[in-house]
């Protein structure tokens, strides 16, 4: 009996937590075309307050994000497209360091998972796992001593 009642418990949470992730919009309090994600893949952008898809990958291109646009893979100035090197590395993310750690690339299982930027002026943290101001971040990536 107490199992049953905990795992209807549980499958209440689980929906609840879906409902409240579904209803979060990236967009809201944005102005129209302001950047809501960006990534390898392409972009997100805010029209109209929700965040309409814009995906380089469907044409066979990368995003860049200093260009903001979609261009070649291998193009000057993003790693987008290039695989790392993970065999031997931990699952987690790992800071770009020839881009100045301003994108950072996922190993799982031994096996590269994609590249993503971090939003302007900002760049990878790997202890906290996010992106984070440059006097907050330890080098290679930042100036915190």
């Amino acid at each position: 009996m107490n199992q049953t009642i905990m795992c209807y418990g549980l499958l209440v949470a689980a929906l609840f937590c879906l409902a409240v992730e579904a209803q979060w919009n990236p967009c809201q309090g944005r102005q129209d075309l302001a950047l809501a994600e960006i990534g390898c893949w392409g972009y997100k952008r805010c029209e109209n307050g929700s965040p309409v898809t814009y995906n380089c990958t469907a044409i066979g291109r990368v995003y860049h994000r200093d260009w903001a646009r979609c261009v070649i893979v291998g193009t000057i100035g993003t790693l987008c497209g290039l695989s790392a090197e993970c065999l031997n590395k931990k699952n987690g993310n790992y800071p770009d360091v020839s881009t100045g750690c301003t994108s950072f690339y996922s190993c799982f299982q031994g096996q590269f998972n994609g590249r993503f930027y971090c939003d302007a002026n900002l760049v990878f943290h790997q202890r906290l796992n996010a992106c984070d101001w440059t006097s907050n971040v330890p080098a290679p990536c930042g100036s915190k001593q």
